[in-house]
Order: structure tokens, then C-alpha cells, then sequence
């Protein structure tokens, strides 16, 4: 069994997009809590440009006890918080599988797709070809909705702009 916040480094993939490869060679260094971010040095993406992710409110209270100085140890699964969560909207988890809904609901929560690509090291193209109306498992369409769910917003900001905000500062 891994500790807490071996797991939860995983949780990068679904609530920041980062790939699973990507998160094998991150480092502590690598999260600003302070300034809800994660900085991708050119070494660490696959892309080998150098990228940075904000993070969301729900990210940032997973990581809040992530140690301030060593390696980290990635295990192949997300937290078990996450992993409850998954459950409840009927998501299993598989390869670069929470990057992929990261994405999705990004572009569903209405981030303007070139945003969307800076932030997870993919082209406009790729995003326009791959994480447009994506379907979950049970056949539900990705939807404003169930992004809210997913990142942990809730209906009652007063404005979409706002919404992503909160979200991403």
C-alpha cells in the first residue's frame, strides 16, 4: 500500500492532464502550492518543451500534504479519495485515462481550445480530433455539468469566467 501522497501525485493525470510517463519523472520541485501550479521542465515532458499546469482547487487540497523536499514515488493509481470519486460518476480508470477526461472536461467547461493544448503539450488538432464530445462509459455525454463535478466547482459562481477562476487560481 502506498502512503497518501505517493498515490496522489496520480491524481496530476485527471485534475492537470499530465501524463502518466510525465508524472514517473516529476519531482517535488516540480509543485508551486502557493502559486497553484506545476512547472514541466523541458526533461519531464514528452513534448520536451517546457510546460506549465494550473492547478485546481480540488488538486491542490489532494497534494496539500505532499512533502516539501525529496522524490517522489508514483505509484500506477490514483488516491483512494479519487478513486471514490471515480466510482460515483462510473469512470475506471486506464492508461493516460485521467488525462484524457482532464482534457475532455476542460474543453467542455468551455477553456478555449488553444489553452486547453498549451496546458497538456497536445495540438489544437489533437484536441479537436480527440476530446470533443466524448462519451463516458455508460454513454453520457462529457458536459458542462459533470466538468463542474469533476473539478470540484460548483453551479453557484456567478459567471463562466469566473467559474474558471476559481478554478485554475
Amino acid at each position: 500500500r502506498h502512503s497518501g501522497s505517493t498515490s496522489r501525485i496520480n491524481d496530476v493525470g485527471g485534475l492537470a492532464g499530465v501524463r502518466e510517463a510525465e508524472r514517473r519523472r516529476m519531482t517535488v520541485d516540480c509543485f508551486r502550492i502557493d502559486e497553484k501550479l506545476i512547472a514541466l521542465e523541458r526533461n519531464i515532458t514528452k513534448t520536451d518543451k517546457r510546460r506549465l499546469v494550473p492547478m485546481c482547487n480540488r488538486l491542490v487540497g489532494l497534494l496539500n500534504d505532499l512533502p516539501k523536499e525529496g522524490p517522489i514515488i508514483v505509484s500506477s493509481d490514483p488516491s483512494a479519495r479519487f478513486c471514490e470519486f471515480l466510482r460515483e460518476i462510473k469512470l475506471a480508470p486506464r492508461h493516460n485515462g485521467l488525462r484524457d477526461a482532464f482534457i475532455s472536461y476542460r474543453i467542455a467547461l468551455g477553456i478555449p481550445k488553444f489553452q486547453v493544448a498549451e496546458e497538456s503539450g497536445n495540438s489544437i488538432k489533437k484536441i479537436e480530433a480527440s476530446y470533443q464530445s466524448i462519451r463516458l462509459q455508460d454513454g453520457r455525454l462529457i458536459t458542462r455539468a459533470l466538468a463542474l463535478k469533476w473539478f470540484g466547482l460548483s453551479e453557484n459562481v456567478r459567471t463562466e469566467f469566473e467559474k474558471v477562476k476559481n478554478a485554475y487560481i
